[in-house]
């Protein structure tokens, strides 16, 4: 895999992108602009909305009910 991302970068990000468990609430209309490097922009155009991809669409599914993640740290308040 990361021989994938290595050769073909684009490809591979584009692959990712693409997914179906990825939401885009706007397509993106290429994978990297790198018209202004070293400040790359990754998908632009692109409107995607991490909160939903990571939880909403799963009650939207009807799992609201489960555990979606568990925050567990490793600092103490004393």
């Amino acid at each position: 895999m990361a021989a994938a991302a290595t050769d073909d970068r684009e490809a591979y990000f584009d692959g990712l992108a693409k997914h179906e468990e990825v939401h885009w609430f706007k397509p993106y209309t290429q994978v990297l602009d790198s018209t202004k490097a070293p400040l790359y922009r990754w998908y632009p155009g692109g409107e995607i909305n991490i909160c939903y991809n990571a939880i909403d669409k799963h009650v939207d599914r009807g799992h609201g009910d489960n555990i979606a993640f568990i925050y567990d740290s490793a600092y103490l308040n004393i």
